[in-house]
């Protein structure tokens, strides 16, 4: 009989990435949330369509900043 055991250096690797990526989307949804409240409920990233999104900003595309927020913010 074998025993199962978990390699402790793969299971930190993954939670690791897997707590980035959480980071990541918690950060970009909260950003989202700003420049909604800073537009006053405006659509985010006004005039491009749903399918185009995911390669934008994975070539780093960012919205501008909202006219109602100073340079400071």
């Amino acid at each position: 009989m074998h025993s199962w055991t978990i390699d402790s250096t793969n299971i930190t690797a993954y939670l690791t990435n897997e707590l980035c990526v959480m980071n990541n989307n918690c950060r970009w949804s909260f950003g989202i949330v700003l420049w909604e409240i800073a537009t006053l409920g405006a659509t985010p990233y006004p005039g491009i369509p749903a399918e185009r999104m995911y390669h934008l900003l994975q070539e780093g595309y960012r919205m501008d900043r909202p006219e109602t927020c100073s340079t400071a913010m």
